[in-house]
């Protein structure tokens, strides 16, 4: 009974060492792409606590997120088990403008993506051709790697920033109550559009688009355009 015990303890360690100690194992390349910002030393150091060994049966394989990176929005990996190669295809966030918070003396402004994620620090942009959102009052707190505005919100600015007639009002910053759950749109031609996040803002948007071109509504005669109200537009 002893002899055969012992011939399996020395074939279970024989097989330990193989899988996880012997060089056989060892990762023999490793290839990251999709890189634009980050370098692959940061993906290498943000991938330290899911990596702890140059084993390649103990890297992970498909989709890791790497928290320390919000800059990064997808990393997948993939292991080739005949060379023993580990590919890191990295996908970076695309920024969709600039968020900044409140009060404007004492400003920060940060890159968000296409889910309001705010993924870097960025300089206050001018003009209308950056989206820029500003908190319109002091105590909130936005932060790198949080995102802006939760989905029902967001959808609802989305759409707003995202509209065509908006764009062509040349708005250069949206300001954001978030008490009221408003939005105020100030334009190059000094007149504010004042916008509802409580609803799909959509069909007040057509309507403001209809009002605009079939209508031929002179905007340089208004102080201001007023969406707030669901089916409803005003002006002045």
């Amino acid at each position: 009974m002893i002899l055969p015990l012992l011939i399996l303890v020395v074939i279970g360690g024989g097989l330990v060492y193989w899988l996880f100690f012997s060089s056989f194992w060892q990762v023999q390349a490793l290839e990251i792409s999709g890189l634009k910002k980050l370098t692959e030393e940061q993906i290498k150091d943000g991938l330290a606590d899911k990596v702890s060994s140059d084993n390649f049966l103990l890297w992970p394989e498909g989709e890791v997120v790497i928290n320390s990176f919000p800059l990064v929005a997808n990393l997948q990996i993939e292991k080739s088990f005949i060379d023993r190669k580990i590919n890191i295809t990295v996908q970076e966030r695309e920024a969709l403008g600039v968020w900044c918070d409140y009060p404007e003396s004492e400003q920060q402004c940060w890159w968000f993506d296409n889910r309001s994620l705010l993924f870097e620090k960025a300089p206050k942009p001018e003009g209308s051709l950056i989206v820029l959102i500003e908190e319109g009052k002091k105590g909130i707190k936005i932060e790198l790697g949080k995102r802006g505005l939760a989905d029902k919100l967001w959808h609802n600015m989305k759409t707003i920033i995202s509209s065509n007639v908006v764009r062509d009002l040349s708005v250069h910053k949206f300001i954001i109550d978030r008490q009221k759950e408003e939005v105020i749109a100030e334009t190059a031609g000094g007149f504010n559009v004042y916008l509802s996040l409580r609803f799909d803002p959509a069909i007040n948007l057509k309507a403001l688009d209809k009002l605009i071109i079939k209508d031929k509504f002179d905007l340089k005669k208004i102080t201001y355009l007023d969406l707030r109200v669901k089916n409803r537009l005003y002006y002045k």
